[in-house]
Order: structure tokens, then C-alpha cells, then sequence
């Protein structure tokens, strides 16, 4: 059998093609901003009155309660720079995920002081949404130290910020939006989630079993067959897209063991399973220099991925190697064959010296390549004005664009070669065209963070792309981290409402 060769070096390509994806889909997974009524206002701030209660290192964190508001709690315990969940050492924490519950247990401050309970007559702890079955955090330290917090419901402000109190303090603060998201996470959200790392050049068969099996392999001189339920030669171009969709799979969250039972996930009977043949092949590491320093040999196997019931509207269970995982049909759909063909093309400009950036993307039943000509965009959506009138011509008749009024001056207005174009905005619909124009900038400013100009486009293009609440909804909580979650909501509902 032949022995193919690959680098433990990543691909940067492929990692940037999933990062466009996942920006892609926190923009479209947003849903409107919504505040519920509160039984105390919250006063601005005079002047800063943050409180520090442990300014400690992660490693000084022992023991860590967690009860996350949804009905869960679990326990961390650190020894020796080991971690264990429930006094599992075998639980295969995500790195990020443990440093994240560490670090904002050793540190533990407050934004600020809301009030003080005991000058209230009336008010009480249930009022902010501190109660039994709200966020509780106990932190035993390595010096003997404990120190109990709660955080109960968001603030009304621009701003996200959440209630909290200390056990033993009558006092109610105001804290960070990340320690919320942080110590809301389930136990099994800081599971580490397996990475395939699929190497397309190294698979020689793919055999799809479910509704409609069939099975294609690789032959000499790379090129590819149908062999089951019949022979036929196969589109290369269409293998390689599967190919590369492979190399692109990715898990959105871990589940549970494959011990823990499979019938919940409908993994006992899968709709779809797919196996892939890997050829032999010599691993090769290289150091920072370039030059390779060992090389190992990996036999010949096989790898089997099992899809089976739906998480969601956009997620779905899926077992592999002992693990049920939730994936995304946004990003392994195409292992169900079911959904919109998606194609993605990024063309490069020259955003590292002040010029643009265009990105195509095309989805629906079949999409053969990602190339938009003139006139065919159904949708443009621009991030500065000037750039909407440059690329206006790609919009098709009865299209819509969709337009942030921010003016960014290109290089020739800045040396005064040229001037910025007067009412942009005017111009283009007196030449008939379908304009949305709004303040992207300002809308993102006010949710919180001028990075998310992208999310408030997004909002205003979602009346657009009907895709319902819900499928917008469960994406953004799927593909956006916890820690900007709150931000990236409001940003879309300002998109979305203005």
C-alpha cells in the first residue's frame, strides 16, 4: 500500500476559510435585544466605586462550586496543577474553558455598588434576580479562604452588566458581562470538543450508508469513482469540494460518551453514516526553523462519523470515535446531504494598506462556484459608503443594498488627489437602485462595541433572508462566544429595528 506523506504544520488557508465561516454565522444567528422589566433602577454611576474581593492566580483556586442557573451544578477541584470534574481525573477538560472558570474565580471585582439592602425597606435579593436557583459561585482557596458569589439578572443599560452579591455582604453590585457567561456554562461546555483534522489527500474511499447509499473511491493518478450501487467516473472538481468540506468539519460541542447511551441523540439507529478509508502515511514534525526533527508512521484505518437526530433547527447529534457530539448543519451539513449548498470566496485586497475587502458568497440547491458576476448580486452589503457605489454595478435588477453610512476617505482623498463623493446615499437611489441605508457604526456603539458594525448588517439584511427567529437564534447561540453573546444580540435587534 502506498505511504503518503503530511506536515504537522497547519494549513493557514483552511483555518481562515472556517474563521470567515464562523463570523458569517454569529452575524446570522443574532435575534432582537430584549429587557425585562425591573423592580429597581439602576442609577448611573457617580464616580467609580469598583470593589476587589480576591486578586489571587488561577493556581490558587483549590475548589470550585458551580451552580449555573440552569438547574446544574458541578464541582472543580485543583491539585498540583491537575484539574478533575466531580472528582473525575479522566474528564478531558477544554483548556480555555477551565482557565476562564479559574481565573474569574481567583479574581473576583465588581464594577461597581447598586445599593445596600439594608437601607431598603422593600427591596430584597429576588429583585435583581438573585435567588436559589439563580448563578452561585463558591471558591475555596489554597490558603484556607472561601468566598461565595452570586450573579441573578441583567442590568438595564447600554452596557451589559449583571447583579451580583457576596454571601455574607447585604450590599448588591454590578459585574462584567463575561463573569455571567463564564459560570452559566453547563458541565459539559468545558468538555474539550475533538478536532478531525481530516487530511483530504490521504482518504482513498468514502462510503455514505443512510436513504440513499453509495460508496466512491480513489484510483490511480487521483482520480475518482462511483463504485456502489454502480461504477461511474466522477466531476474531480465536485470531489474535491467534499474533500475539502471534510478537512472543514468541525464539532460544535461535547455531548456525552458513546457509554452514556446513544437512542437520546437517535444515534441508535443513525439516519446517515459515513465512513472513510485513511491511507498509510509519515507524519512529519517540523520545529520553528523548518526542519523536520521526527517522523512517524500511521497505518492504514478507518474512521466512521454517525449523524443522528436534530439538537435544533441548525444542530444536530453526531457520533465519533466513542463521542456524541453536536455539529452544525451550517458547517457538516453537507455529511446529511441536506440544506443549502454553500461557497464562500474571499478576494483578497489591500485591507493592510487601507483598501477593501470583497467577499462573495453564494448558497441554495446546488452552487457550482462562488465567482457573483456584474449584475447577478441579489444582496450587497457594504461596509462604508464609497464602497457601495464602487461595487453597486454587481447588483442585480430588483436587488437590495444594503448600506453602513460610515465614510472611510480613501488614500487619494487623504492626500488631497481627490474628494470624497457628496450624498452617496441620494445619488444611488435617484439611479433607481433598492438602498437600506443605516448608521452601522453608531447602532454598534450603542450595543456595546464598534466591532460589531458586521452584526448590525446583519440584522438589517435578516428581513431579507427569511430564515425565521429561531434558526437565527439557536446559530448565534451555537457559533458566538458566551462572553459577547449579550453585545451581539443587541447589536442585531438595533440592526433589525432600524
Amino acid at each position: 500500500m502506498a505511504v503518503r506523506r503530511r506536515q504537522v504544520r497547519q494549513l493557514g488557508g483552511k483555518r481562515l476559510l472556517i474563521a470567515l465561516v464562523i463570523v458569517c454565522l454569529a452575524a446570522a444567528g443574532l435575534c432582537a435585544y430584549l429587557l425585562r422589566p425591573r423592580a429597581y433602577q439602576t442609577p448611573s454611576p457617580a464616580e467609580d466605586t469598583s470593589v476587589l474581593f480576591s486578586d489571587r492566580a488561577s493556581a490558587d483556586v483549590a475548589r470550585l462550586l458551580i451552580r449555573n442557573g440552569q438547574g446544574e451544578t458541578y464541582e472543580i477541584t485543583q491539585r498540583d496543577g491537575q484539574a478533575a470534574m466531580d472528582g473525575d481525573a479522566g474528564f478531558d477538560f477544554s483548556a480555555s474553558m477551565l482557565d476562564d472558570a479559574l481565573r474569574d474565580a481567583a479574581q473576583v471585582y465588581a464594577q461597581r455598588v447598586i445599593l445596600d439592602l439594608k437601607d431598603s425597606d422593600s427591596l430584597t435579593a429576588a429583585d435583581f434576580g438573585i435567588t436559589d436557583a439563580s448563578i452561585a459561585v463558591t471558591a475555596v482557596y489554597t490558603d484556607g479562604a472561601e468566598l461565595t458569589f452570586h450573579i441573578g439578572d441583567l442590568l438595564p443599560e447600554e452596557t451589559p452588566a449583571y447583579y451580583m452579591m457576596i454571601a455574607g455582604d447585604t450590599r448588591v453590585f454590578a459585574t462584567d458581562q463575561e463573569a455571567h457567561d463564564v459560570f452559566s456554562r453547563s458541565r459539559m461546555a468545558l468538555h474539550a470538543v475533538p478536532d478531525p483534522a481530516i487530511k483530504g489527500d490521504l482518504i482513498d474511499a468514502i462510503a455514505f450508508a443512510g436513504d440513499t447509499p453509495f460508496r466512491i473511491e480513489r484510483r490511480a493518478g487521483d482520480e475518482w469513482y462511483l463504485t456502489a450501487p454502480f461504477e461511474y467516473p466522477l466531476s474531480s472538481t465536485a470531489v474535491e469540494s467534499l474533500l475539502d468540506k471534510l478537512e472543514n468539519l468541525r464539532f460544535a460541542q461535547y455531548v456525552a460518551p458513546e457509554s452514556a447511551g446513544l437512542s437520546a441523540y437517535g444515534l441508535d439507529a443513525p439516519r446517515r453514516v459515513i465512513t472513510l478509508d485513511i491511507a498509510a502515511s509519515i507524519l512529519t514534525g517540523y520545529d520553528d526553523n523548518g526542519q523536520a526533527y521526527a517522523q512517524t508512521r500511521l497505518d492504514a484505518y478507518q474512521l466512521t462519523l454517525a449523524c443522528g437526530a436534530d439538537a435544533s433547527e441548525v444542530i444536530y447529534y453526531c457520533l465519533y470515535r466513542g463521542d456524541v457530539l453536536k455539529a452544525s448543519y451550517f458547517t457538516a451539513g453537507f455529511l446529511l446531504s441536506q440544506g443549502y449548498d454553500v461557497k464562500v470566496s474571499e478576494v483578497h485586497g489591500m485591507s493592510q494598506r487601507g483598501g477593501s475587502v470583497v467577499t462573495y458568497i453564494k448558497f441554495g440547491e446546488k452552487v457550482y462556484s462562488p465567482v457573483i458576476e456584474k449584475g447577478q448580486a441579489d444582496i450587497i452589503v457594504s461596509f462604508e459608503a464609497l464602497e457601495a457605489a464602487r461595487w453597486v454595478s454587481f447588483l442585480k435588477k430588483g436587488g437590495k443594498l444594503v448600506m453602513n453610512t460610515q465614510e472611510i476617505e480613501p488614500m487619494p482623498v487623504i492626500t488631497g488627489a481627490a474628494q470624497y463623493p457628496a450624498n452617496i446615499v441620494d445619488t444611488l437611489k435617484s439611479l433607481g437602485e433598492d438602498v437600506i441605508a443605516v448608521d452601522a457604526l453608531s447602532l454598534a456603539e450603542q450595543a456595546g462595541t464598534s466591532r460589531a458594525v458586521n452584526v448590525v448588517l446583519m440584522g438589517v439584511i435578516s428581513h431579507i433572508l427569511d430564515f425565521g427567529d429561531k434558526v437565527w437564534n439557536d446559530a448565534l447561540e451555537q457559533c458566538v462566544p458566551a462572553k459577547v453573546l449579550e453585545v451581539n444580540k443587541k447589536a442585531f435587534g438595533l440592526g433589525r429595528n432600524a
